[in-house]
């Protein structure tokens, strides 16, 4: 994408001050999200073949249990790489001259905005919760 020594569209004595990403909190919460949806099954499995014992030896119902289960774990795997690509590509790059915020916005779309800091006149931030605030 992009390295540390030529930025694209790099003004001439423009240099990188730091490249910054959101915080790990924000993709471990996701992750914690992600590993629930990835036990829940287990635990439905586990309830059902105890009330119900003939769906392990079923003809039909196996298959079809195996099959499912298939695609769920793939649908989750596929919505937990996205997520994490979401995070990793989403980047702000701040040099000397300006301000660079890259962000990813699914697989094959990418917006970059950039703003110089010279017309930068107001700045706000907001943190709201428990935890970000810590």
């Amino acid at each position: 994408m992009f390295s540390k020594i030529k930025l694209p569209n790099q003004l001439p004595g423009e240099k990188v001050v730091k490249n910054v990403r959101r915080d790990m909190f924000v993709l471990f919460r996701k992750v914690l999200f992600f590993l629930l949806l990835f036990v829940l099954p287990a635990g439905v499995l586990g309830m059902s073949f105890s009330f119900y014992p003939s769906l392990k030896t079923g003809e039909l119902s196996y298959p079809l249990i195996v099959l499912g289960l298939s695609a769920y774990y793939l649908f989750i795997w596929l919505f937990f790489f996205f997520t994490f690509i979401d995070y990793y590509l989403d980047v702000w790059i701040v040099t000397n001259r300006r301000i660079i915020d890259i962000e990813q916005e699914g697989f094959f779309a990418r917006r970059v905005s950039e703003h110089k800091l010279f017309r930068i006149q107001d700045v706000t931030s907001e943190v709201q919760g428990v935890f970000p605030t810590i």
